[in-house]
């Protein structure tokens, strides 16, 4: 099967599968609401970090082996990241067996 033949099937598929649970949806008195998903939209659309976290994560900090230091380094920015945006309880765990213990890195 060719890689034309293979997109036109996957798009009928994915068609019908949206088509029946629009169906479903209707039938069952589920309604879609329309400005949630547009905040949702927006707020994906204009006020995304992903590609900055992204960057962070694997461009900064790079390859990260258990207990090294970038391993650290990244799980001290992630750490700090999720604080400022106001989540609470936010904490290292350590892995089974280390208890802390700082090794080389």
């Amino acid at each position: 099967m060719n890689l034309l033949h293979f997109r036109l099937a996957a798009a009928c598929t994915m068609s019908l599968l949206f088509a029946s649970s629009a169906q479903a949806q209707q039938q069952d008195g589920d309604r879609v609401d329309l400005a949630a998903l547009t905040q949702i939209k927006n707020e994906a659309f204009q006020h995304s970090q992903v590609m900055e976290n992204l960057f962070y994560i694997s461009e900064v900090y790079g390859p990260r082996i258990n207990n090294s230091r970038n391993h650290r380094a990244a799980a001290e920015w992630a750490m700090q990241q999720l604080k400022a945006w106001g989540l609470q309880n936010v904490h290292l765990e350590t892995s089974p067996g280390r208890h802390g213990t700082d090794s080389a890195g």
